[in-house]
């Protein structure tokens, strides 16, 4: 209401009205926000399964959406389920929700609109989820996904209906199927998983080690369907029809169509459709015979989006869109003025080249942690690759769809661009110098980058004194830079959320570093790369003091040879028991060739932290070799003012019976063995008398090692227990004398069971 009044009153003064516009909209979406936020996170499926066993089955009938390419070799599939019927029970409760269906050996394809019954437990950890990091749990509860199940075969799942044949979504989820299937066929087989990824969007097809050459080169925005793809057709087309159209509506008219119809080849998804309904709201000026306005043009497309779900702001994929269309629509016209000297069609490339990736970079940080300083050349060849790849994309799909033998003389004709872009890729990625891993930028860091655009869209629009525009931009840039990373933190111990598996973060009060165990490594999953980098560049972390490693088992030093790679480490602790573990020789192999040093810590040595120490207290060096390595677990105990915690690995009955001979006492207990029924006795339990212990465990296969016995001890002896299969990452703190535990799903305010 102030901000209309405002408006109102000052309509001469043109100023005051555009802030008293901007507090009204403000206003209006905050109240729309909080109309669609007043009650808690989650729905009522959700709700209903978080007051039951996790062991509870549920019969679940709705509708498909958003269904994964399933080829016919496939294996795997996801699919969101819009839930409108559950039976558990014996009973009918009306429940609805949005469901995350992971279906191993699917028997058919799924298209949207599709219904379908479904059948088993329900879980309310979609994903691995920590403090600090937005992840793909978030993604999902934004979208109104609650609860996950777990298929199997065929068998699995049943189709009740067809999906409408009157449904936009329907038909293009069948197009773009179809269109897979028939693109496999007229590809070669080295192109094939390129071509899926950055025309229908099918990103499963490339392997976490190619995404992250992309990203380590500064290209992997070409491998998302959204603003880029949808930029360079706009270009494109544009340029092309300004050749031989001179009339400026029919231009925009042809430019739309163009833009609307790659979106729908392209598989009509929701960031294709985003992205071309904010080009085509540009181009509504042109109808008009009017200049075109970027700023009206882009807010109306914000208000647009924001009015139909306020949440999409939050989504990265709405953000990255936005800023890259944005970032095209406002730079790439001053850029090319400066550029006259090039021919036309250069300018082109390089001014939208150069555009694109100006906005979007500190959200693109924040999601990747990785500034690329050579994709800026890079680019200047990959787009225009790209854009040859999606034009020969888009004519092999109408071949294939109308004269499917021609499809192959296109498919086989976009293989060396292809087979370029990939070549040039890995080796931009294999240069040491062409990247730089950073923490997310801090709220002033992001506020001084965004201060630094507009001056230096000042610089490259101003007709006069363009040297001191140019001076001042250059001091923002150092400022921005300063400001990144935050100033100071505060002391933590966090239990990270990394399923069956250990790894705890630690920052001492005076601002030491510690990694305890690195999680796994399997050949599907590396919990050093899914989960600790982010999580330590999430938290403003470039350094670790020290990487300890409480033994050998994959689950516990899996992660550290990605740590090692990508972040300095000061020393790493070994127990003092070689082993023959692979992971343990490939650990000590790299912290040779890396000049890490390793030291082996015996029950007495303390290592001293910044306002911290770490105390020894197992194994002996007398410990008997041939036990198992969980008994010869290194277990460390932290010490600060106000704050004690216990790190006892792996330990089982014989490490229990020694640290219990030991003064072992500690506020805080990181549970032994993943809460095993091999550990936890009673009496060790009295021996610890921890205040608060944390079990960080997850599912083995589908099943858990947590032992409910293990969960009675623990409750009986009066101790807050917290289980990160549950809760997620666990984070404490401590102020005056006090403990302070906070969840990563507690925060978030997302449902959760009881850890019993």
């Amino acid at each position: 209401m102030a901000g209309v009044a405002l408006a109102a009153a000052m309509r001469r003064r043109r100023a005051w009205m555009a802030v008293g516009v901007a507090l009204a909209f403000f206003g209006g979406g905050a109240l729309l926000w909080n109309a669609r936020h007043l009650g808690p996170i989650g729905d009522p499926l959700a709700f209903d399964a978080s007051r039951r066993p996790a062991s509870t089955s549920y019969s679940l009938e709705g509708t498909v959406e958003r269904p994964d390419i399933l080829l016919p070799e496939g294996d795997y599939m996801q699919f969101t389920l819009r839930v409108e019927k559950v039976s558990v029970g014996g009973e009918d409760p009306a429940l609805t929700g949005g469901v995350l269906v992971r279906w191993s050996d699917p028997g058919f394809a799924l298209f949207s609109g599709d219904r379908v019954r479904v059948a088993g437990p329900l879980e309310l950890d979609i994903s691995r989820l920590n403090p600090g990091v937005s992840g793909v749990e978030d993604h999902y509860r934004r979208r109104g996904v609650h609860t996950a199940i777990r298929l199997r075969g065929k068998d699995g799942l049943e189709r009740t209906e067809s999906g409408s044949s009157l449904s936009p979504s329907y038909w293009a989820s069948r197009l773009r199927t179809a269109l897979a299937a028939r693109l496999s066929e007229a590809v070669p087989q080295e192109s094939r998983p390129f071509m899926l990824t950055v025309w229908l969007g099918d990103r499963r097809r490339i392997t976490d080690e190619t995404y992250t050459k992309f990203l380590e080169s500064g290209t992997a925005h070409i491998l998302a369907v959204s603003g880029i793809h949808l930029g360079i057709v706009f270009m494109t087309v544009s340029y092309a029809l300004r050749l031989f159209v001179p009339r400026r509506r029919v231009r925009a008219y042809l430019t739309m169509a163009a833009v609307l119809l790659f979106a729908l080849m392209a598989g009509a998804r929701v960031s294709s459709v985003r992205a071309a309904i904010m080009i085509a709201l540009y181009l509504t000026s042109e109808l008009f015979d009017r200049e075109p306005d970027t700023p009206t043009a882009l807010s109306l497309a914000a208000i647009l989006f924001t009015l139909h779900d306020p949440d999409v702001v939050l989504g990265p994929g709405f953000q990255l869109s936005f800023l890259s269309i944005a970032s095209i629509l406002v730079f790439s016209g001053p850029i090319a003025e400066h550029l006259l000297w090039m021919p036309r069609v250069l300018r082109e490339a390089v001014a939208t080249t150069l555009a694109v990736q100006i906005l979007p970079l500190p959200i693109a940080v924040t999601l990747f942690h990785v500034v690329p300083f050579a994709g800026v050349l890079l680019n200047l060849i990959i787009i225009p690759l790209l854009a040859i790849v999606l034009w020969l994309s888009f004519l092999t799909s109408l071949a294939a769809l109308v004269l499917s033998p021609a499809a192959a003389l296109f498919g086989h004709a976009m293989h060396p661009f292809i087979t370029l872009i990939l070549w040039l890729v890995n080796a931009t990625s294999d240069l040491d110098a062409s990247h730089w891993y950073l923490p997310a930028p801090a709220p002033l860091g992001m506020a001084a980058y965004i201060a630094t655009t507009a001056l230096l869209f000042c610089s490259l629009a101003a007709a006069r004194n363009q040297g001191r525009w140019i001076g001042v931009t250059v001091c923002a840039i150092v400022i921005a830079a300063a400001l990144w990373r935050p100033m100071s933190q505060e002391a933590e111990i966090t239990f990270l959320d990394v399923g069956h598996g250990d790894a705890t973060f630690v920052r001492t009060p005076g601002g030491s570093t510690l990694l305890i165990d690195a999680g796994d490594r399997s050949g599907f999953l590396d919990m050093g790369k899914r989960v600790l980098g982010p999580y330590l560049w999430s938290n403003g972390v470039m350094r670790l003091d020290a990487l300890l490693i409480s033994h050998p088992d994959r689950d516990h030093i899996g992660g550290a040879a990605y740590i090692l790679d990508h972040f300095a480490v000061g020393t790493v602790f070994l127990g003092p028991r070689g082993s023959d573990s692979p992971e343990e020789q490939e650990l000590i192999e790299k912290c040779k060739s890396m000049q890490v040093p390793v030291k082996r810590l015996v029950r007495g040595d303390t290592v001293k932290l910044r306002g911290a120490k770490l105390e020894v207290l197992h194994p002996p060096d007398d410990w008997p070799s041939y036990l198992p390595w969980n008994e010869s677990s290194l277990s460390v105990r932290l010490v600060w003012p106000g704050l004690s915690a216990l790190f006892p690995g792996d330990a089982e009955a014989a490490a229990e019976a020694a640290l219990i001979e030991r003064d072992s006492a500690a506020q805080i207990l990181k549970v032994p063995h993943h809460g095993s029924r091999t550990s936890s006795s009673q009496a060790f339990i009295d021996a610890v008398r921890p205040g608060i212990a944390v079990v960080s465990v997850g599912r083995r296969g589908r099943r858990s090692v947590l032992d409910q016995a293990v969960l009675h001890r623990y409750r009986e002896s009066g101790v807050a227990l917290f289980r990160t299969d549950v809760a997620g990452g666990v984070r404490i703190t401590s102020r005056n004398g006090r403990l302070y535990a906070r969840t990563a799903r507690g925060e978030r305010g997302y449902p959760m069971r009881s850890i019993d």
